[in-house]
């Protein structure tokens, strides 16, 4: 493994290993007042697990903390959903946005992976109302959803506008456990993935502007974090030299350019970590050369040497084989790399 890499690794397992494991003290605590006079019943079927639920989020692996988040949350929409559906408030927006909210917000822990997002519950200190801060913003809403504080005095057991509110209250407290441990862990894999593709474009084999748009179009909007260990070739040109193994009366070269219609990189790796510095390949090939016309095979690659053959009809259906050494990354110069390293690290990474 490169030495570059081990640095925010070992800096974060000293700051995880320092760090006791201890209660979430930013959480909710259960003797809060609903608008500051309205008792929170901390047995309520959608918050009662709270505690339980923190512990086992306080004792896990932090690269497992978002996934068992997600379970806990869906886990509580599906209880949700079976145990007021028919509740004469459940159609109303208040209920229908916030289903609609959790949705996304448990796709979206699925899909960052160690991105911290937090679900916020507030009270107004303007108007006898509770506000879920955070949330429209999944489904277009600017403005806070807002809980009447007559909802906690009334204290309908079969109030879906009430299940929301400790529903809320319980994701809010959930979403906050180890939060500074899972900011440096996001801030750790972005710095890795931003290398990833830094390396990807820097050392890897020099993409023409059509083959890193169809490698970017290949590559999922929702990477799992690192940069891809292979690259696909298309309509790429080359020039090399055609030899004919069976003529050996004229033992000169023939200047030939060489097209690469489709073909697919993959990177090796080196102590378990993807070297983008060295890789393989494999390539159809259509060649053309001045004295012997147009031939079509395939070619291999190991880094920028090329190896192929083509069979030519003009040659009386001889196979001509093809040396190359593949040049483009002296034509797009540092400059291009540049800048097309930056459009990818806009999209998949954060800077250094």
């Amino acid at each position: 493994m490169k030495t570059y890499y081990r640095i925010p690794l070992l800096l974060l397992a000293i700051v995880l290993l320092a760090t006791p494991l201890q209660a979430d003290t930013t959480a909710v605590s259960a003797d809060l007042k609903w608008c500051g006079s309205f008792d929170l019943d901390a047995n309520h079927p959608m918050y009662r697990d709270k505690e339980e639920h923190q512990k086992i989020l306080q004792n896990i692996p932090i690269e497992k903390l978002l996934m068992q988040e997600k379970e806990f949350y869906q886990k509580l929409l599906d209880t949700f959903i079976a145990s007021y559906d028919s509740s004469d408030d459940f159609d109303d927006p208040c209920v229908q946005i916030t289903i609609s909210t959790l949705r996304l917000y448990i796709d979206d822990l699925a899909s960052k992976g160690p991105t911290p997002t937090t679900w916020n519950v507030v009270s107004s200190k303007q108007k006898p109302e509770i506000r879920l801060t955070g949330i429209g913003q999944y489904v277009g809403i600017h403005e806070p959803l807002r809980i009447a504080c007559s909802v906690f005095k009334t204290h309908d057991p079969k109030s879906a506008v009430l299940g929301v509110a400790y529903l809320s209250r319980y994701v809010e407290a959930l979403s906050r456990v180890r939060l500074d441990e899972l900011q440096l862990w996001a801030a750790v894999e972005a710095y890795l993935t931003s290398k990833d593709y830094q390396s990807w474009i820097f050392k890897g084999l020099a993409q023409w502007p059509w083959e890193l748009k169809l490698n970017e179009m290949l590559i999922p909007d929702k990477f799992n974090g690192d940069a891809p260990d292979w690259q696909w070739t298309f309509l790429r040109p080359n020039l090399g030299f055609a030899i004919n193994p069976n003529d050996y009366n004229d033992a000169d070269l023939d200047y030939a350019l060489m097209l690469e219609p489709a073909g697919f990189i993959k990177y090796l790796k080196d102590d378990g970590k993807t070297d983008y510095e060295h890789w393989w390949g494999v390539s159809a090939l259509v060649s053309i050369t001045g004295d012997n016309g147009t031939g079509y095979g395939l070619m291999a690659r190991y880094d920028n040497f090329m190896l192929g053959a083509c069979k030519h009809d003009s040659q009386d259906q001889d196979w001509l084989i093809y040396l190359g050494v593949d040049l483009y990354k002296y034509l797009l110069g540092k400059d291009g790399k540049v800048k097309q390293y930056q459009k990818l690290k806009e999209k998949y990474g954060s800077s250094d």
